[in-house]
């Protein structure tokens, strides 16, 4: 399940070649923004073993569809978790939601759409049959044992373990091709994680094909178990096979999002622009 043709997250991700340096901290929060609310940009893609590469970025199962009202690409039916192969592995399973109050209507830009569905009911299961493929016997499964070998047992009463972490400093990191990253990491006031990540980028290439200049630096506190508030600063950019541009309003872009809620809400602005084609954030709640 992903929001790839959505392009609902692609101000934050638009720019390929960019080391996963900032996800240090940033990660529960962008993960997050795939959402408002109930309402879920996800929907079921077919991908090979071998990722995107080219023009080749995996298949929608449920792209087919004239985008009516409970239509099978309906944009208001949103793909839910985890979608499962028939054991022959001719059919997908997934199932989906409709978008309701307060992920539409209201002050939501979005209208809320009546169900098509028997009853009216907002929730459906979908099976996508994949017609070109013959049927595969089950695969055997041999038992395993249920200790795991690399897991830590959990005993009642055992202490949170401490999540491995670069200790607060100043490093560099080298591309693969050329050019080179220097960041700088600080720890919170207790030293217990990182409060922020900064990232200079000098000509800096992995593939040889791009090349990265510029700097970011994002801050993470942590007002509520399950909420992070992300002061975010970025002015990259991208020059080679693709142009491109990562930057935020003078004043920054800042988000808060709850893990549990995922409602969005943000000032200041970030924006990528790839190859001409500019990719704003969503608006405060959609």
């Amino acid at each position: 399940m992903d929001t790839r043709g959505s392009d609902r997250q692609m101000f934050l991700a638009g720019m390929r070649g960019i080391p996963p340096i900032t996800d240090l901290i940033t990660t529960s929060a962008t993960s997050s923004t795939r959402n408002n609310g109930l309402r879920r940009f996800f929907q079921p893609i077919l991908i090979d073993r071998y990722g995107d590469r080219g023009d080749y970025a995996g298949q929608q199962l449920n792209a087919e569809g004239d985008g009516s009202p409970g239509s099978v690409n309906d944009p208001n039916w949103n793909g839910m978790a985890d979608p499962k192969w028939s054991p022959d592995g001719t059919a997908i399973a997934y199932w989906q939601a409709l978008a309701v109050s307060p992920a539409c209507g209201g002050t939501n830009p979005l209208p809320c759409e009546t169900s098509t569905e028997p009853g009216g009911r907002t929730s459906r299961l979908m099976i996508a049959h994949l017609t070109s493929r013959k049927p595969s016997p089950a695969p055997k499964v041999a038992p395993i044992s249920d200790e795991v070998p690399w897991g830590v047992a959990y005993e009642p009463g055992s202490p949170t373990p401490t999540r491995p972490r670069p200790p607060a400093g100043t490093y560099t990191l080298r591309g693969a091709n050329h050019g080179t990253a220097k960041i700088e990491i600080t720890e919170t006031p207790d030293k217990i994680a990182i409060d922020t990540v900064s990232v200079t980028y000098t000509d800096y290439s992995d593939d040889g094909a791009t090349t990265l200049n510029g700097a970011e630096k994002v801050t993470v506190t942590i007002p509520a178990l399950t909420t992070s508030k992300v002061d975010w600063f970025s002015d990259l950019t991208q020059t080679g096979a693709t142009k491109a541009t990562k930057k935020t309003s003078p004043d920054g872009f800042h988000l808060t999002i709850d893990v549990l809620t995922n409602i969005f809400g943000a000032t200041g602005t970030l924006t990528t622009t790839i190859d001409g084609k500019a990719y704003r954030q969503p608006a405060n709640g959609m």
